[in-house]
C-alpha cells in the first residue's frame, strides 16, 4: 500500500461529508444520522491511518443498520474528485470504531495535508 502525501481542503472534505450524509439519509430513511453540524460544515474527524469519519452516540442505532449506512455515506464519499487524494490507493474502505458510548463512522484515510 504506497501512500503518498497529498493535500485536500477542509471546506471541501466538508461539503463532500455533507452531500454524502444527504445521499445515505435517502438510501436508508430509517437510520437517523446527522454529524455535528457546527459553523462551516459537518464537525470531522481525520486520525491517519485509521479513521476519517465523525462520532455519534450509540448503541441508538442496530449495528447492522450502522455498518450499511456507513457503507453508503463512504460509497457516495469516494464518487467526490475533490477529495480523492484521501482514499488509499484511490479506495475509500469503510470503517466503524465503537468507543464507549460513541460509534465514530467513516473510512481508512491516506495520509494528507488537510488545508484551509
Amino acid at each position: 500500500m504506497t501512500r503518498t502525501a497529498k493535500t485536500v481542503s477542509v471546506s471541501q472534505l466538508q461539503a463532500a461529508v455533507k452531500s454524502a450524509l444527504e445521499a445515505a439519509r435517502k438510501e436508508h430513511p430509517q437510520v437517523m444520522i446527522d454529524a455535528a453540524t457546527p459553523p462551516g460544515g459537518p464537525d470531522i474527524f481525520y486520525r491517519p491511518p485509521l479513521i476519517c469519519g465523525f462520532m455519534r452516540p450509540w448503541p441508538e442505532i442496530e449495528y447492522g443498520q450502522l455498518t450499511a449506512y456507513n457503507k453508503s455515506f463512504v460509497s457516495h464519499l469516494a464518487s467526490d474528485p475533490k477529495i480523492a487524494a484521501l482514499g488509499v490507493d484511490g479506495k475509500f474502505e469503510p470503517a466503524v470504531y465503537l468507543i464507549g458510548g460513541n460509534a465514530a463512522l467513516g473510512f481508512v484515510p491516506n495520509e494528507v495535508s488537510i488545508t484551509e
